[in-house]
C-alpha cells in the first residue's frame, strides 16, 4: 500500500528528530524499559520527513515544499485568469 504523504519536516527538524529518537531508544535500552520504544516515533518521522501531527495542524518546517506549493498555487491562479 502506497501512501502519498507531503514532506512537511525540514532538514534541521529531521536531524533533531532522528537524534532525539535514537537517544530515547538508547535510554530505554539502557534502563531496560519499554518506554524506549517511544523513540521510534521521532526517529521514523525524521527518516520519512513527514509528520502526521504537523499535517493535522497545518504546520510545515520544510521550506522547499512550501515554495513548491506556492509555485503550484500561482500557476493555477494564472491559468484560471487566462481562461
Amino acid at each position: 500500500m502506497y501512501m502519498n504523504m507531503k514532506k512537511n519536516v525540514g532538514t534541521i527538524d529531521r536531524v533533531i528528530k532522528v537524534i532525539l529518537g535514537l537517544v530515547i531508544f538508547a535510554l530505554g535500552y539502557w534502563y531496560q524499559t519499554w518506554w524506549g520504544l517511544i523513540g521510534i516515533i521521532p526517529f521514523v518521522t525524521g527518516i520519512l520527513g513527514s509528520c502526521a501531527i504537523y499535517s493535522m495542524f497545518g504546520i510545515s518546517t520544510n521550506k522547499k515544499a512550501d515554495k513548491t506549493t506556492e509555485t503550484v498555487d500561482t500557476v493555477q491562479e494564472v491559468s484560471e485568469e487566462v481562461k
